[in-house]
């Protein structure tokens, strides 16, 4: 069976970064060369202080390398990051509905109402998110607020979806529900998934794993 072609999303040439404020000299990433096309589901490994969390904002364009090169092939607003924190994600004046809308690519598709995409993700959680409407994002409980999270990243049709950590704060029954909406959404589209387990109890099957040590060094 033939394979479906790949595009290119996203080459690292020679890429390094350090913090200018350390005033150490100390590199936390160099010498990276990876390329990354449609279609992974990728596992970034490495213990604490390797620096995968930078590495994961360097491809979201959040930082910038020091040394090296990363060369985009699709736009920026395409490549969507989502930490543990959904208070860095989502706005503190906003109600759920706009929430939604913000970034959604179908405006149709943000709307809660029954039958609309936003509706059924939501009530997949079983949550009832979908009938809070007009509940400003500060009222959820932190679960609450990464499952938000996750729904508008996922209305965004990312072709890069980066994921760190992003089920800390779920429950067993949501982490297991935000999975298995990745692995469809990565398998019904045209999207790449990056994302960092470090409790090794994620749901996710990675077609490729990058593990990255101590010294920053892939």
């Amino acid at each position: 069976m033939d394979q479906p072609d790949k595009t290119m999303l996203i080459q690292l040439e020679d890429v390094g970064f350090r913090y200018p404020s350390d005033s150490r000299d100390h590199w936390v990433l160099q010498s990276l060369n990876f390329a990354f096309v449609s279609g992974e589901m990728i596992r970034l490994d490495g213990r604490n202080g390797a620096g995968k969390s930078t590495f994961l904002q360097l491809l979201a364009d959040i930082f910038q390398p020091v040394r090296g090169s990363i060369v985009r092939h699709v736009e920026t607003a395409r490549i969507i990051y989502l930490n543990q924190n959904p208070a860095d994600f989502l706005g503190e004046s906003l109600t759920v509905q706009e929430q939604l809308r913000v970034g959604a690519f179908d405006q149709q598709e943000a709307a809660l109402s029954p039958g609309t995409l936003a509706y059924t993700l939501l009530a997949q959680f079983g949550v009832a998110l979908e009938a809070r409407t007009n509940s400003f994002t500060t009222e959820l409980s932190g679960g609450q607020r990464q499952i938000l999270a996750l729904v508008c990243v996922l209305l965004a049709h990312p072709l890069l979806l980066i994921l760190d950590e992003f089920t800390a704060y779920m429950d067993e029954s949501s982490v297991s529900t935000a999975c298995e909406l990745v692995t469809a959404f990565a398998r019904q589209n045209p999207c790449s998934v990056i994302f960092v387990d470090q409790t090794g109890m994620l749901p996710l099957r990675p077609s490729r794993v990058i593990s990255m040590s101590t010294t920053g060094e892939n």
